[in-house]
């Protein structure tokens, strides 16, 4: 009777395994097209799966230390914030073009791309070309009646939360990407703040916490799963997401050229939407991006004008990114409006 038993009770295991397998496969077969939902800046359209965090991870570490190899130029420690030499004309274009052609060098290393959510192995999104209007929160936009410039670019870049409803003088009401961080996607799943998304607009993931600085509360297997849950929670959503490669070698950019060492977090989001729009555009104007005399008493967002504080504690490139898009602008008056022009990197001719 005990040796029956015991046959019983393989046979009801062994059938209970068979069965989860085969429930497993049916889900995998019939659920297969949302895995592969979460996309990359850098993807190619034969990127036949979705990666794994740490494949993810292992990747941009590989992508980061491969851009400098690339290079191969000296990395001099530029002046930070407020200590900018202004030089010559000639002498700042110069940097200018150098400094133009490094970041191109870098971030176009596997080509920006973004990929939509809705199908893996559907359409990229295509160079913008034309002008490039990228809207920071910096509460420099206060002071200026920007909102009209603004709505008559070609395409639009906003970051996070930064409200349109009620700024348009300052910093008009139209918008195409929207680029937010991993604080925004925990939101968005908690359904807060989901009046922001709305139709029509296109919402760029980043994440910089995972990994990149030393500040490890969320992870990269986190971060999938807030992407994968707006994504699931907001169909009617235009999601894309990055696979973290681009923030890891801006993160590794501006260590070489500002010394920025050990940081909470890594490059902010507002940096991402920069590097995309630099790579997809022939033009950026770039609002309240760059360092500018009134950076420093401003408020650190337009729509508050109470909260006060120039510099970010938690990315310690916050700085060294508004030093490098002033380096970069080719106008002469960021001081009186705040805004940087700066070439697409399309039209930077660079040495091979």
């Amino acid at each position: 009777r005990k040796v029956q038993c015991s046959k019983f009770v393989c046979i009801m295991l062994l059938s209970g395994v068979a069965g989860f397998l085969l429930l497993h496969g049916f889900f995998v077969f019939s659920c297969g097209a949302v895995s592969p939902r979460f996309l990359s800046l850098h993807s190619t359209d034969a990127d036949p799966v979705l990666p794994s965090p740490a494949q993810m991870l292992a990747a941009a570490r590989t992508a980061s230390v491969t851009a400098g190899k690339a290079l191969n130029v000296s990395w001099p420690h530029l002046p930070t914030l407020f200590s900018v030499a202004r030089g010559s004309e000639a002498q700042r274009l110069s940097s200018q073009h150098e400094l133009l052609c490094n970041l191109k060098q870098t971030i176009l290393l596997d080509g920006v791309r973004l990929r939509t959510m809705a199908a893996y192995n559907g359409p990229t999104v295509p160079h913008n070309g034309g002008t490039c209007a990228v809207v920071s929160s910096s509460g420099v936009l206060s002071r200026h009646t920007h909102g009209a410039a603004i709505d008559a670019a070609d395409h639009i870049f906003r970051f996070n939360l930064a409200p349109t409803l009620g700024q348009g003088l300052l910093s008009g009401r139209r918008e195409e990407y929207r680029f937010v961080n991993e604080k925004v996607l925990g939101m968005w799943t908690n359904w807060e703040e989901v009046e922001m998304l709305q139709p029509g607009i296109k919402y760029s993931a980043s994440c910089s916490l995972c990994g990149v600085g030393t500040n490890q509360a969320v992870t990269a297997d986190q971060y999938v799963d807030l992407v994968m849950q707006v994504s699931r929670t907001h169909p009617g959503v235009q999601m894309f997401a990055s696979d973290l490669k681009l923030e890891f070698v801006l993160k590794e950019f501006f260590d070489r050229l500002y010394g920025v060492g050990p940081s909470p977090a890594g490059v902010t989001t507002g940096a991402v939407g920069m590097a995309v729009a630099l790579a997809t555009c022939d033009e950026v104007r770039a609002y309240g991006m760059a360092d500018s005399s009134a950076a420093s008493s401003a408020p650190y967002h337009y729509w508050d004008p109470t909260h006060f504080g120039l510099d970010d504690i938690h990315h310690r490139t916050f700085n060294a990114e508004k030093d490098l898009w002033r380096r970069l602008a080719s106008n002469s008056d960021v001081d009186a409006t705040d805004v940087a022009v700066i070439p697409g990197l399309s039209r930077v001719q660079c040495p091979r």
